[in-house]
């Protein structure tokens, strides 16, 4: 995954913002981590409509 963050920080610094390295890698971070909380409880809440 770290190769992954480092690629997409690379593409976020080159959009000719004035972020930092250290601060792209933690807001790409940051959106990975809550977008596999948002599957996890979408998938969580599909198998619980299944079992119904």
């Amino acid at each position: 995954m770290d190769r992954s963050v480092d690629k997409w920080a690379d593409r976020l610094m080159s959009g000719g913002g004035t972020m930092d390295r250290a601060k792209a890698r933690q807001f790409v971070q940051n959106v990975y981590e809550a977008a596999q909380r948002d599957l996890t409880e979408r998938d969580a809440q599909a198998e619980y409509e299944r079992e119904e």
